[in-house]
């Protein structure tokens, strides 16, 4: 997925700073897919992981509370079945 200008920026001071998350940031590099408003969806990326939250981008613009379904895909010999997890936007850069 080529970078665009709706996409976060991981790991900037200003991220450190304002840190809202429980638990530490897991750094990732992983293709998922998200399902928004009325059945439309979008590839992403999943940049960071910790218990409280995800960095995910993507190249649609999403309002923050934009209920979202997050599929994780299987990955072999880690991740036997996708996993759909049901999540929100909160912030948006």
């Amino acid at each position: 997925m080529a970078e665009d200008d709706n996409a976060a920026i991981v790991n900037t001071s200003a991220q450190q700073r304002a840190e809202r998350r429980w638990g530490a940031r897991v750094e990732i590099d992983l293709a998922i897919h998200i399902e928004f408003a009325r059945e439309q969806s979008a590839p992403a990326r999943l940049r960071n992981v910790s218990k409280s939250g995800a960095l995910i981008e993507c190249s649609v613009e999403l309002p923050v509370f934009t209920p979202l379904r997050v599929k994780i895909p299987s990955v072999a010999d880690r991740i036997a079945a996708p996993i759909w997890l049901n999540a929100r936007v909160v912030r948006a850069e």
